[in-house]
C-alpha cells in the first residue's frame, strides 16, 4: 500500500466515523471529526525519497 492509498484509507475511515457521531451527537459530531482530520494532518509524517 502506497502512502497516498493509506491516506485515503484513513480519511475514508475518519469520514465514516464522523457520520456516525453527527447520527448520534448531531453539530457536536462534526466538530469531533474536525478535530480528528486536524490530528491526522498534524501526525502525518511525509518525506521525500533521495532517489532523484
Amino acid at each position: 500500500m502506497t502512502t497516498r492509498e493509506a491516506l485515503c484509507a484513513m480519511l475514508a475511515a475518519i469520514m465514516m466515523l464522523t457520520a456516525g457521531f453527527v447520527w448520534m451527537f448531531g453539530p457536536y459530531g462534526l466538530l469531533g471529526g474536525g478535530v480528528a482530520v486536524i490530528a491526522l494532518t498534524l501526525f502525518t509524517d511525509e518525506r521525500e525519497d533521495d532517489d532523484g
